[in-house]
């Protein structure tokens, strides 16, 4: 798979180089791209194609094909009678290769195999401590995740719990009003307070550090894992039953 993204992301490479090619003009034509951009637009009833599906997901939130895209490829002026051009950080004379950025992609596969230090500690089943895994890494199919890759067919993205913001996870698991109540109650028992992290990641590699007592440290960790498990349950069976129960 990570082969294929590598040759997709060379396409990629070549629609922002090669600006005479016939194919170039053809995608152009029919989706609408711009000359700087690699972003569709879906007009005259007429579909994506399957190349363009496939960028398209090149480009998928959170992706890390994504990232070494954006972060890879940059616009350079050579000289005022020359068109700008594109190069690539991740090869030392500028120009995109299969190999490196396969090379990108197998370093960033190995550091996403670092989690948080409060994860497979077996504090709790590990039904919910791969789900706990999974929200670390932004897996976890909440609404605004379904409606993109629905492609709308979910029209909500209203978060279930206090319909006020889009449900992102970081939104439903830590910064929704419902869920921070229930994070400042658990807290509370421990005689602890705190403002919210910016994202759940961050949230959950700090949260050993805000333990009182280092013979609280597993019923702490246990705390976390069991206010994320509740939050996605009550979730649940809000969007299914109608009901906000425990």
């Amino acid at each position: 798979m990570d082969m294929n993204m590598s040759f997709l992301a060379k396409w990629v490479w070549r629609f922002g180089n090669e600006a005479n090619v016939l194919w170039r003009w053809v995608l152009n034509a029919k989706y609408g791209v711009s000359d700087r951009e690699l972003s569709w637009n879906w007009g005259g009833g007429s579909s994506p194609s399957l190349f363009v599906k496939a960028v398209r997901s090149l480009f998928e939130e959170g992706s890390k094909t994504g990232k070494i895209l954006q972060n890879g490829m940059k616009c350079i002026h050579i000289h005022r009678e020359v068109a700008d051009a594109l190069a690539w950080a991740y090869n030392s004379n500028g120009t995109f290769s299969v190999r490196s950025f396969q090379s990108c992609l197998e370093k960033d596969e190995a550091e996403s195999l670092e989690f948080p230090n409060i994860l497979w500690q077996g504090i709790c089943p590990p039904k919910i401590e791969v789900f706990a895994w999974q929200l670390s890494k932004g897996r976890i199919m909440v609404r605004q995740r379904l409606h993109r890759v629905t492609n709308g067919v979910l029209q909500s993205k209203q978060c279930v719990l206090c319909n006020l913001e889009d449900e992102t996870v970081d939104h439903l698991f830590l910064h929704c009003k419902w869920t921070w109540e229930l994070w400042l109650k658990g807290m509370s028992w421990w005689i602890v307070s705190c403002c919210p992290s910016k994202s759940v990641i961050e949230w959950m590699n700090g949260w050993s550090g805000l333990c009182p007592k280092n013979s609280y440290a597993r019923a702490w960790c246990l705390l976390f894992f069991a206010i994320v498990w509740i939050v996605w349950e009550v979730r649940n069976r809000m969007v299914f039953n109608g009901k906000m129960t425990l």
